[in-house]
């Protein structure tokens, strides 16, 4: 941004005095946000600490959005994405009626980082967006640039939200943005329901191809029609199986591809079951061919990105073993697919006591919340 920040003597003055008065942290405490930076960690330089805070002082007062920074060595033994709801909801930044509140936390020792975002927000900054604020920052975090990883994070921030103003109602465009944002990235068996979905139009597609294939035969119809017949289903399997898993990858990124992984799976699921159900005589054979796989699927899903919750946009165990488990079951689902179409049966966190602290003072009375809610909106990341 090229916003020009003007740093007070007065404002430095308060934050070499906090970071010499204010009590270290002990351990199982939840920290208060009392102030637009609150430094514990004691990574951020002071004069640095300075502009932030003015930044996030001066966007207050003119789009409202309640913002602050807090470092930590660590949220042991909570996560990040735990330890960042507390804080945020014992503190409720933002205001009531808005849910316009943020918290950007730093667990240093943990290298680990999350923006933590209100209802009210999550249009304007959604857990995508908010991710790719995060990774823009790991290379200065990696060089020990704390400040200026945070500075440019929280300009980003601003940037992102810069189109609210005081006492101005969210726009319910941006709500349903968010909504549908959270549900479709944290959702993740979405993706093979919208597959299964899709398979199963297919099914209907190629079904009503073929009845138009016999009538055409029986009324000596040009051969033509099969060609185009033929030409529609490949253009059909091609916006299945490629175009879609191509933008769902490009627009709604995941780890290791997982996002169009699900959906092709889904989409064979679909194609497997719907075929099934679709060509009595029903056999129990084929169906449950067509089912096993489709419970494997939804079971790698809850196990690996649901139970053992793997970093957001950060490569790990979770996602190489989940897509290792779909490759396998798309190919076995491959293989009943065509055995079937063959055989007729289916066409508080705690951290080291006695560290040094410092928390930033805006010049305001405070930097308590106005009882923001936060719905767990936001994204973490590593570096």
């Amino acid at each position: 941004m090229d916003t020009k920040i003007t740093v007070y003597p007065l404002l430095f003055i308060i934050i070499l005095a906090s970071m010499v008065l204010s009590p270290p942290l002990s351990g199982q405490t939840i920290p208060v946000i009392t102030h637009p930076v609150n430094d514990y960690a004691n990574i951020i330089p002071p004069k640095r600490e300075v502009t932030i805070a003015a930044m996030l002082v001066a966007h207050r007062e003119k789009t409202g959005v309640h913002a602050a920074v807090l470092t930590v060595p660590t949220t042991q033994p909570m996560s990040i994405e735990e330890f960042s709801i507390k804080v945020a909801e014992k503190w409720g930044g933002g205001s009531k009626e808005r849910d316009d509140g943020l918290l950007f936390t730093v667990a240093v020792d943990d290298r680990r980082m999350r923006i933590e975002v209100g209802y009210g927000l999550e249009g304007y900054l959604t857990d995508l967006r908010a991710g790719r604020i995060l990774n823009g920052i790991r290379e200065d975090f990696r060089n020990n640039d704390y400040g200026g990883g945070i500075e440019k994070a929280v300009e980003q921030i601003i940037a992102a939200t810069d189109e609210l103003r005081p006492g101005q109602d969210v726009p319910a465009a941006a709500r349903v943005r968010g909504a549908i944002s959270i549900f479709i990235l944290r959702f993740h068996m979405i993706y093979v329901i919208m597959g299964a979905a899709a398979g199963f139009l297919f099914v209907l597609f190629k079904r009503r191809q073929a009845h138009r294939l016999i009538i055409g035969e029986k009324t000596a119809a040009p051969r033509w029609r099969r060609i185009v017949s033929i030409l529609n289903t490949i253009l059909v399997l091609l916006g299945i199986f490629a175009v879609i898993p191509v933008l769902l990858q490009l627009f709604l990124p995941g780890v290791n591809l997982w996002a169009p992984g699900l959906f092709i799976t889904g989409a064979l699921v679909g194609i497997g079951i719907s075929g099934v159900i679709m060509t009595p005589p029903w056999s129990v054979a084929a169906m449950v061919r067509a089912v096993i796989p489709a419970t494997i699927s939804l079971a790698g899903i809850v196990v690996c990105l649901h139970v053992l919750k793997p970093l957001p946009d950060t490569e790990t165990i979770q996602e190489s073993i989940l897509l290792a488990i779909l490759i396998h079951v798309n190919v076995f689902q491959l293989m009943f697919i065509f055995l079937d179409s063959e055989g007729g049966s289916g066409d508080g966190g705690s951290w080291s006591s006695g560290d040094s602290s410092s928390s930033s003072d805006s010049g305001d009375s405070s930097w308590s919340g106005g009882g923001g809610d936060f719905g767990g909106g936001g994204a973490s990341s590593s570096w």
